[in-house]
């Protein structure tokens, strides 16, 4: 999507809204990591988003995702 013709920037926020509300966490993980990536790139954005935050939210999701036993291995 990031790479893709007519990209806009607020589409990784609208995909991250939607993931977190679906509860798709792999989903979300994946989008944060390539938000992560888009403002690390010092692209210029209109966003208001910190490497910091998305970082603290990507740890926690791996938290929940490692904690979820729909997660566990051999399942």
């Amino acid at each position: 999507m990031v790479h893709g013709p007519g990209f806009d920037q607020r589409m990784l926020l609208m995909a991250t809204r939607m993931a977190h509300e679906t509860d798709l966490k792999n989903v979300l993980l994946s989008v944060l990591q390539e938000l992560l990536d888009y403002v690390r790139a010092g692209k210029p954005t209109e966003m208001n988003v910190e490497p910091i935050t998305l970082v603290r939210c990507m740890i926690r999701l791996v938290l929940r995702l490692i904690a979820d036993p729909a997660n566990a291995e051999g399942k």
